[in-house]
């Protein structure tokens, strides 16, 4: 059977299931398999032929305690590309699946002292050897990866999130309990204890968050794993706020700030920055009106004006605030005291 016949679907469903029991060391009869996944021993007969012609997998007959024969996925004589290419094969994933989930790996950017680099590094190493293997969809292997493929690997943060931290947060999160924390703010010297009733894990800007509240307080906000000093997990449901949408805070956020009231920003963009900023999603009901000169006004929605003003000063004269009055107010108050350096 020729690897672009195979359905993906129940056919490649049964597959892997196949490869599972074959690899766990219980040597199951055709027989069994049948029984267990409601077939004929032909098909499985048939299925196992599959695996060996069309994936080169390696199964052997092996004798039971019992003195019967079941069969083994034998590894011993199959090199790391074959490997790949039958996982690829058997988990259906096309080139460009894999490259996306490499590049992902890559956004994370933990460095070497992050716990669980070495798992990362790792998952990285066989999504390698799955491009280089290629996919029966596109047919044709593709060249070395390390060659055209790049991720970068410097992280955004110095410090990263403690591995009991991890482990405490990513329990809580899959079972929806609230947690007992202490955690260090950006600008506090040390940890404060709080209950917390988290909502999701993010990533943003090579770090690592979680979208949460202070048990009695309204406002879910965004807290930093490596700020956290402990994470004990506790026996109740988190409190999460039903009208809480994680997509629409980062959307009205600006750098993740939402401490402002949300007002609606106007920002004149040079001729020079206008092709950068309209490549760009900048917040809620974005607008851009092009201007004669070459340059536009940029409109938006934010809750995090204060933030806004940073960035607007990183613009230097190629960005200019036209609304509202309190953002020109606050870059204005900026300039004149950055002014006494220089």
């Amino acid at each position: 059977m020729a690897l672009n016949e195979i359905h993906f679907g129940k056919q490649l469903d049964r597959f892997v299931c196949l490869m599972s029991e074959l690899s766990h060391g219980f040597f199951p009869s055709s027989e069994e398999l049948a029984h267990k996944y409601n077939t004929s021993v032909r098909t499985i007969q048939r299925d196992l032929q599959v695996l060996q012609t069309s994936f080169g997998l390696i199964i052997r007959p092996r004798q039971r305690q019992d003195g019967s024969k079941g069969w083994h996925l034998d590894h011993s004589e199959q090199d790391a590309s074959k490997q790949a290419r039958s996982s690829l094969i058997l988990h259906g994933l096309s080139t460009t699946e894999v490259m996306l989930l490499s590049f992902s790996l890559g956004h994370l950017a933990m460095g070497p002292e992050t716990p669980w680099y070495a798992d990362l590094e790792a998952l990285k190493y066989k999504l390698r050897l799955l491009e280089r293997a290629g996919s029966p969809r596109a047919g044709k292997n593709v060249r070395d990866p390390s060659l055209w493929l790049l991720n970068d690997n410097r992280s955004a943060k110095t410090t990263s999130p403690l591995e009991n931290v991890f482990n405490n947060i990513l329990d809580v999160l899959s079972k929806g309990t609230a947690c007992r924390v202490h955690y260090r703010a950006a600008a506090g010297a040390e940890a404060k204890a709080y209950i917390l009733d988290p909502a999701c894990l993010f990533d943003y800007q090579g770090g690592l968050y979680i979208f949460a509240r202070v048990r009695g307080k309204a406002t879910m906000l965004p807290y930093a794993l490596e700020r956290f000093t402990s994470v004990r997990p506790l026996d109740e449901v988190a409190q999460v706020p039903a009208e809480f949408d994680p997509h629409d805070y980062l959307l009205s956020s600006f750098n993740l700030v939402v401490n402002d009231p949300s007002e609606g920003v106007r920002i004149q963009i040079s001729k020079q920055q206008a092709p950068y900023v309209r490549e760009r999603i900048w917040g809620a009901n974005q607008s851009i009106t092009e201007m004669n000169d070459g340059g536009l006004v940029l409109g938006f929605d934010t809750l995090g004006t204060s933030e806004l003003a940073r960035w607007v000063l990183s613009q230097g004269e190629h960005a200019k605030v036209l609304s509202p009055s309190t953002l020109v107010e606050l870059v204005r108050d900026k300039i004149k005291a950055m002014s006494k350096f220089y």
